[in-house]
């Protein structure tokens, strides 16, 4: 068995180009001894990311985790913990790319390739993008479910995603929250609105919904969006979308998640959960319709004001268009929940005026 070791030797670390050469020489080797197959070719996707080429004709990818030798044997170990998570969802036909084998003494794995763009690649086309956002919803609510039936999960939880370090940083999540609407209504010259107190009500009603165990990793670039010219070899056949980075275990609310994976931190992203896409989450969940959507409501509401927080501190002519999009964002109610209603009437106002 070969294995790749560290980047230091001789207590010298190893330059770019020679650190390039071992990864190169462990792939070439490691392809052969695991899949009996030659390595063609190797391109860099991203950071510790690489596409093969096999001479069998398929195209794999393979992912080092370097801060994965930190929790090496550890019940969390990330490169063991995403085998068996994709293993796991991939065999109740969740939209996860298909693990194909992995070497957690070198923290490696690889999976097959999903030929696409980034989610936030293909929100960045013109159109409401209801149809794509509901296959998100819908992937994300999947793995979760099919995550809730194994209690065993719970074990691998990585530091830090606990269910109680979850309600540990919600608090500080209200504060922010509240700082970001401060600096909003600073931008608009409102003074005394009494928006504090409904935002507090708000908050609280974020924790309506019990949060669930599922990915901790949840950014744009972590959903793939299959090309319309893939011809769906693999293992995800017939998924518009899958979903990337599932080893780091954790507990959050469902609708945090959604709104991490379908918005991001970009102005254009706030745009993209209307009320036509909550409509289509509530009925994802089956019976759970009005709660849903009233935590999605409340979600979104905290979640854009994280966003104020950070745009307010900028300028120019881009974040004054960042911000304007963020205010119609706040200014259309996703449920008919009172609380959120009433909060959003403020900026239905400002928007209207």
């Amino acid at each position: 068995m070969t294995g790749l070791g560290a980047r230091g030797v001789s207590h010298r670390l190893l330059t770019d180009r020679e650190w390039d050469r071992r990864i190169d020489d462990y792939l070439r080797t490691r392809i052969q001894e695991l899949l009996h197959v030659e390595l063609i070719s190797i391109q860099e996707l991203a950071d510790d990311v690489w596409l093969l080429r096999l001479g069998d004709g398929r195209q794999i990818v393979a992912k080092h985790q370097f801060y994965g030798l930190l929790t090496r044997d550890q019940p969390y170990d990330l490169v063991q913990t995403e085998w068996d998570v994709l293993s796991y969802l991939h065999s109740r036909g969740c939209a996860v790319p298909c693990p194909i084998a992995c070497d957690t003494q070198s923290q490696f794995i690889f999976t097959e390739f999903v030929d696409g763009v980034p989610l936030t690649e293909a929100l960045r086309g013109p159109g409401t993008h209801v149809h794509l956002m509901r296959e998100v919803l819908a992937a994300v609510v999947e793995i979760e479910g099919a995550l809730a039936e194994d209690g065993g999960w719970q074990e691998r939880i990585v530091p830090g995603a606990s269910g109680e370090d979850l309600q540990r940083s919600w608090g500080r999540a209200g504060e922010i929250a509240r700082d970001g609407l401060c600096a909003l209504l600073r931008q608009q010259g409102v003074i005394g609105s009494g928006l504090e107190a409904r935002l507090d009500t708000v908050h609280t009603e974020c924790e309506w919904r019990p949060p669930m165990l599922g990915a901790t990793d949840y950014q744009p670039a972590n959903v793939i969006v299959r090309s319309s010219d893939d011809d769906g070899v693999g293992d995800v056949d017939g998924d518009l979308v899958v979903v990337l980075e599932i080893g780091k275990l954790g507990w959050d609310w469902t609708e945090r998640r959604i709104l991490q994976y379908t918005t991001g931190t970009t102005p254009i992203g706030v745009q993209h959960v209307n009320r036509a896409v909550a409509a289509r989450y509530g009925n994802i969940v089956p019976g759970k319709e009005p709660f849903c959507r009233r935590a999605l409501d409340a979600h979104h509401i905290v979640y854009c004001l994280h966003l104020a927080q950070r745009w307010c501190a900028g300028a120019g002519a881009p974040m004054r268009v960042a911000l304007e999009n963020l205010t119609r964002a706040l200014s259309t109610p996703l449920s008919d929940d009172p609380a959120a209603t009433a909060f959003r009437r403020h900026f239905s106002e400002t928007v209207d005026a």
